[in-house]
């Protein structure tokens, strides 16, 4: 996303070490030695100070229990922490919904990856948090893909 436009700042988090060091290789890879990225490891917001003009996440989204049935290209590619979203697939979606607005800047927006199956419950928390213009957009197999909101 930093690519599409001159002149910003961004900062990346994941709980995972393992998982910056691979971003980090990618943004040099990219940018080599503009660094547009602050990496931060952090547990959701834990570590993250400041507000945003837009907070964009893909957090893990698979109900526990369907984790294993998932094709292997997933299964085995992924770590289970990324895409174990706990027993209903939203434990992170409920903490972002809580947390973002705190560091979203006045009209601010939210984007989410979200399952397939999460396109009126996902939305349903942000609106319970006081987000706005929620919408829900699909990807290319008409599925429902991303959620979009504005903090109020």
């Amino acid at each position: 996303l930093m690519r599409y436009k001159n002149g910003i700042k961004g900062t990346g988090t994941d709980i995972s070490g393992a998982a910056l060091d691979v971003a980090r290789r990618n943004e040099q890879a990219i940018f080599g030695t503009h660094d547009p990225v602050d990496w931060i490891q952090s547990d959701m917001f834990e570590k993250v100070e400041g507000s945003f003009d837009y907070i964009v996440s893909n957090p893990p989204y698979i109900r526990s229990e369907a984790v294993d049935t998932l094709m292997p290209e997933v299964r085995e590619y992924e770590p289970r922490p990324a895409l174990d979203g706990d027993s209903d697939g939203l434990k992170y979606y409920r903490g972002l919904a809580g947390e973002a607005g705190k560091h979203l800047k006045r009209n601010g927006m939210l984007f989410l990856e979200i399952g397939y199956d999460q396109g009126e419950t996902v939305p349903g928390l942000l609106s319970e948090h006081g987000f706005r213009d929620i919408q829900v957009l699909k990807d290319y197999s008409r599925n429902d893909r991303v959620v979009t909101a504005h903090k109020a």
